[in-house]
């Protein structure tokens, strides 16, 4: 892919986070989850499957008493706040390309007294220039490696942390019968890549400790996106935020087709710094 390319993706989805954030702030939920969740129970609350992703993600990091982490592509922050009230670690540095997410984060951490353990930069996960080499203790990145440039991400991912210390991600991508067409597709595709060729980026770095298919856990979240989505189009400006709103029950109808039909995975993957 060339920089062009490159920056006019980074550019969309800047935008593209920008819009989510305004439209849940104009309702009074600018601190919310933002990914597909991980249903335990027939009858859970969207919500309440959305924070079980994130505490899945969290437990399997493990973080510690003095313990810093980083999490890049954080949304609104919704996770890390969480993750502050359950976890004992001393710092989280966040990296996310949408400044207005950004801005929502530093508000509410600085809101909770929390802006002194929890900092938030509005940098490229492939590019955390604020964190010194090795000076990591875990990172994690739920739903949004797919829009990564995989190989550069996972260099710099092993470049800021210290070796033996873990990288969970929630990750999608698809299946290993896909790679000749995926490699031959469009820059977003590419991105997502496959299972086998995911592998082959970060094994030069990392050492797999754990692959978790949870497609099953998964799957309910991403169909009841698309009708929370539909049901609330009315109440989103016509417009570019109505466009990038009606793109996320197309992306979420689209995850939930590949899910069912295993063309398309969504691991829990535990990697370890070499």
């Amino acid at each position: 892919m060339n920089a062009n390319a490159d920056q006019r993706l980074e550019q969309l989805l800047s935008e593209q986070y920008d819009a989510f954030q305004a439209i849940h702030e104009s309702w009074g939920q600018g601190e919310t989850y933002f990914n597909w969740g991980y249903q335990t129970a027939l009858h859970q609350p969207l919500a309440a499957t959305r924070e079980r992703l994130v505490c899945e993600v969290f437990r399997a990091l493990g973080p510690g008493p003095g313990d810093r982490i980083i999490d890049v592509g954080f949304g609104s922050g919704a996770q890390d706040l969480w993750a502050a009230r359950h976890h004992d670690f001393a710092e989280l540095i966040g990296f996310n390309i949408s400044a207005r997410q950004v801005q929502e984060a530093r508000r509410r951490a600085a809101e909770l007294g929390l802006d002194g353990r929890l900092r938030f930069h509005h940098q490229p996960a492939e590019d955390m220039a604020a964190l010194a080499d090795a000076s990591a203790d875990g990172l994690v990145a739920i739903e949004c490696a797919p829009h990564f440039d995989r190989p550069r991400f996972y260099k710099e991912a092993a470049r800021v942390l210290r070796p033996g210390a873990r990288m969970v991600l929630a990750d999608i991508c698809f299946c290993a019968a896909l790679s000749p067409a995926i490699r031959s597709g469009p820059p977003p595709l590419r991105r997502m890549g496959t299972i086998r060729d995911n592998q082959a980026s970060w094994s030069p770095w990392f050492v797999t400790r754990e692959l978790r298919n949870i497609n099953w856990q998964t799957l309910p979240g991403c169909q009841r996106t698309v009708f929370a989505v539909l049901r609330s189009l009315a109440r989103v400006d016509a417009g570019p935020h109505r466009r990038h709103w009606v793109e996320l029950a197309k992306t979420s109808q689209i995850m939930s087709i590949g899910l069912l039909v295993r063309a398309i995975r969504y691991d829990l993957i535990v990697l370890e710094r070499r």
